[in-house]
This record gives C-alpha cells, structure tokens and sequence, in this order.
C-alpha cells in the first residue's frame, strides 16, 4: 500500500526515488514492485533521470482506484 500511496502522490518515480521513498529494502521493494506490476496497478519502463538510465516507475488509473478504494475502507473500519 505504500508504494500505491507514494506513486499516487508523485505519478512517475525512478526505482531508487521509490525505493528510498518506501524505506524497504531492494529485495523487499522487487518482490512488492513485481506483485503490483502484475496486479496491473502500475508499469515500469526504462527512462532518463539525471542523465542516467534508470527504471521508472507509473502508477495506472486501476492502481490509483484500487489504492483509493482501499484508503476508504480502512478510514470506515478505523472510524468505527
């Protein structure tokens, strides 16, 4: 959920910002990245940040509805 969380503030972000962003560790983070890719939640291609090629990583509409989805139904449960 983090890291729908963050995407969903930021859209596009490099692995390494992401990565840093979510305090997990590379392996952690590949494992979470490769399951929500999978989901459809988000996509990742190749692209320049900083003169260097990195992954980027996109958030998809279904990922930010999911995301969304998901926020209000923990708001209900913890309100209750």
């Amino acid at each position: 959920m983090a890291i729908l969380r963050i995407l969903s503030e930021n859209v596009v972000l490099s692995s390494t910002e992401l990565k840093d962003e979510s305090n997990d560790s590379w392996s952690n983070f590949t494992n979470h990245i490769t399951y929500v890719e999978k989901s459809n939640y988000l996509t990742t291609n190749d692209k320049f940040f900083d003169v260097q090629v990195k992954k980027s990583i996109i958030i998809e509409p279904l990922g930010i509805q999911e995301y969304q989805n998901l926020s209000t139904l923990l708001s209900a449960f913890f309100s209750n």
